[in-house]
């Protein structure tokens, strides 16, 4: 969704990219401790290239094996489409490796723009879909390709 508008961010960039699908994880070697996680979501699918609104996507979200988030539906949470909206978990990590998995809801497939990962005096931040992008505040965001190059996406693939 290049060039779109988002709502709530002067960081239009960080929400044109994603990563979706039926169940998908990231893990960060991150050593043992406590962790702040940031998840960024935008619904730029449902209410703009296909009709759709509240209801459309609901999804899960398991940091450290817990569920943070239970058929989370970004649209109802953001209020509509095209509206950045950011959950925060405090989360502690005693392997030595941060998990974070999106497993699909009752409804279409997960999805997430970014991820942020802050321990103690320093951050990781994850560009979900896309490159390595500085924002506007100096905060640079790391290529999700780096990562996880075969299951990034830039496009959207229609829900089956």
């Amino acid at each position: 969704m290049s060039g779109a508008n988002i709502g709530g961010t002067d960081d239009d960039y960080l929400y044109e990219n994603e990563r979706y699908g039926a169940d998908f994880q990231y893990t960060f070697p991150s050593g043992n401790g406590s962790y702040d996680v940031i998840l960024h979501f935008a619904e730029t699918y449902w209410g703009t290239q296909a009709e759709g609104g509240v209801g459309s996507r609901k999804f899960n979200v398991d940091i450290e094996d817990e569920r943070k988030l239970s058929e989370y539906d970004v649209f109802q949470k953001a209020g509509g489409a095209l509206t950045a909206v950011q959950e925060t978990f405090r989360t502690q990590v005693q392997d030595g490796v941060l998990t974070i998995r999106f497993t699909q809801g009752s409804v279409d497939l997960a999805s997430v723009k970014a991820i942020e990962v802050l321990p103690a005096g320093s951050s990781l931040s994850i560009n979900a879909g896309g490159g390595t992008y500085q924002s506007l505040s100096g905060k640079t965001f790391f290529s999700g390709y780096v990562l996880c190059p075969r299951r990034s996406h830039s496009g959207r693939r229609p829900s089956s």
